[in-house]
């Protein structure tokens, strides 16, 4: 059973109706274009890759702005620049803070415990590049 995303804004599910992929929308900025896009990711941890139209190119290093389908809130993490952070429901309601990285072609993941302000696990052969980011409190979404 995958885990439910939801916006940390607005709080709305951003799972799609199978729980497969999260649904966000994309954004891709240069001195003189802005293209807004739908983008989706697996919704299964550690497991990488996005489906989004194939009028967009994306290339190794691209920075994709994740934003909420739903309210259009940044997700993009103050604390971590590379990565966008959303909550994940577990099963008591409870939640903890996954961030994804945004750079196209980087594989790294983390959950992160609000309470303890610890990583509880990490995902991604990139993963000890943005290490030592996390191995420190972080404040998201002000919790």
């Amino acid at each position: 059973m995958q885990p439910d995303f939801v916006c940390p804004h607005c709080n709305t599910f951003l799972n799609s109706d199978n729980k497969t992929q999260v649904l966000f929308r994309g954004i891709l900025q240069g001195e003189n274009f802005s293209v807004t896009f739908p983008i989706s990711v697996p919704a299964e941890l550690g497991v990488y890759g996005g489906i989004f139209p194939d009028y967009i190119k994306l290339q190794e290093g691209a920075l994709v702005d994740f934003r909420c389908p739903h309210c259009n809130h940044d997700l993009s993490s103050s604390d971590v620049p590379d990565h966008a952070a959303v909550k994940m429901v577990l099963p008591d309601l409870s939640f903890r803070v996954v961030t994804f990285n945004r750079v196209y072609g980087k594989h790294s993941s983390f959950i992160y415990d609000v309470a303890s302000h610890q990583v509880v696990e990490s995902y991604g052969e990139h993963q000890n590049q943005y290490s030592d980011e996390f191995n420190r409190p972080i404040n998201f979404f002000g919790v």
